[in-house]
C-alpha cells in the first residue's frame, strides 16, 4: 500500500531471491560446519538477524527504513565476526570493521538527516518520478549523493576504508561466505537504489568512479601475491566491489546489478568449497 514501510520492485525481488537462497544454503552448511560447537546457536541466531535485515534493506520503501536495516545488518555482522572472541586475529577484524562501519553508517545517517531537512525524506517507491524535483536543489543533491558514496565506500571495503575486509579471515567460513556473497555488496546496492539522486551529482559519481577504479586495481594486484586461499578470496572480493562501484560511477546500473548477483553466487561457492579444495590438494600431494 501507499503507506507501507516495505515494498518490492524488480530490483528488490532480485536481491531478495539472492539473499534468501544464499542464506538458506549457507545456513545449512553452517549447521554442519559447527556441529558440536557451543557457539553454533548464537551464530545461527545472528545469521537469521543478518538475513532479515538484508531482506528489509531490499524492500525498504524509504531511505530512513533502508538506513535502519543497514545499521542492524552491520551490527549482526559484527556479532558474527566476533564468533571467536579472544582470538587476536578475530578481535582485530572486529575492531577494524567497527571503525569502517562507524564512518559508513555515520555518512548514511547524515544523508538521511539532510534529506529529511531538505526534502522531507525520500520515498524510494517514487524516487524516479520525484528526481527532477529533488535534484533541483543542487547543494542538497550533492551533499546527499556524496554522503551516500562515503557510506558505500565504507561498507563495500573500498579505498581508503577497505582494510577491514582482509582482517575478517578469522571468522568461520560460513560467515565469510555470507559477508562476501551479500553484505559487502551493500554499497553498490545503495548507489543503484539511490541512482536518481546519486547520478545527478558529478562530484559524487567522480568520487565513486575514482575510489572504485583504485580499489579494483590495488586489491586485484594484492590478490595475485597471496598464497593463502581465504586471503586471496578476500582481496578478490575487494577488487570486485571496486569494479561494481566503478560501474555505478559510470551510470551502468544494470551491469552493476548483474555483477552483484554473479559475484554473490560464485564467491559464496568459492568460500564454502575452499576447505574441500585444500583437502584435495593435500591428498594429491601425499
Amino acid at each position: 500500500g501507499g503507506a507501507g514501510v516495505l515494498a518490492a520492485d524488480r530490483l528488490g525481488v532480485v536481491r531478495r531471491l539472492l539473499r534468501a537462497g544464499g542464506t538458506a544454503i549457507i545456513g545449512l552448511f553452517a549447521g554442519r560446519y559447527l556441529q558440536g560447537d557451543i557457539r553454533r546457536p548464537a551464530l545461527l541466531l545472528a545469521t537469521g538477524v543478518l538475513a532479515s535485515a538484508t531482506l528489509a534493506m531490499a524492500t525498504a520503501s524509504t531511505l530512513l527504513g533502508l538506513a535502519l536495516a543497514w545499521t542492524v545488518a552491520g551490527l549482526a555482522l559484527l556479532s558474527l565476526l566476533g564468533t571467536y572472541r579472544g582470538l587476536p586475529a578475530a578481535d582485530e577484524g572486529v575492531r577494524r570493521t567497527r571503525r569502517a562501519f562507524l564512518v559508513a553508517d555515520g555518512a548514511l545517517w547524515a544523508a538521511v538527516i539532510v534529506a529529511e531537512i531538505a526534502w522531507g525524506g525520500i520515498d524510494l517507491r517514487t524516487l524516479g518520478a520525484d528526481a527532477a524535483t529533488l535534484t533541483g536543489d543542487q547543494v542538497a543533491t550533492t551533499t546527499v549523493a556524496t554522503l551516500l558514496v562515503v557510506a558505500a565506500i565504507g561498507r563495500s571495503a573500498l579505498l581508503p576504508l577497505g582494510d577491514w575486509l582482509p582482517a575478517t579471515l578469522a571468522a568461520p567460513t560460513p560467515v565469510s561466505a555470507l559477508l562476501h556473497a551479500g553484505v559487502v555488496n551493500a554499497g553498490g546496492v545503495l548507489l543503484v537504489t539511490m541512482s536518481p539522486v546519486f547520478g545527478a551529482s558529478t562530484v559524487a559519481t567522480a568520487i565513486a568512479f575514482t575510489a572504485g577504479a583504485a580499489t579494483a586495481v590495488h586489491a586485484t594486484a594484492v590478490m595475485l601475491t597471496k598464497s593463502d586461499i581465504k586471503g586471496a578470496l578476500a582481496h578478490s572480493t575487494a577488487g570486485q566491489m571496486g569494479f561494481m562501484v566503478m560501474t555505478c560511477g559510470l551510470g551502468l546500473y544494470a551491469a552493476a546489478i548483474f555483477h552483484l548477483v554473479a559475484h554473490g553466487m560464485y564467491k559464496a561457492a568459492l568460500f564454502l568449497g575452499s576447505g574441500g579444495a585444500l583437502d584435495r590438494g593435500r591428498r594429491h600431494e601425499e
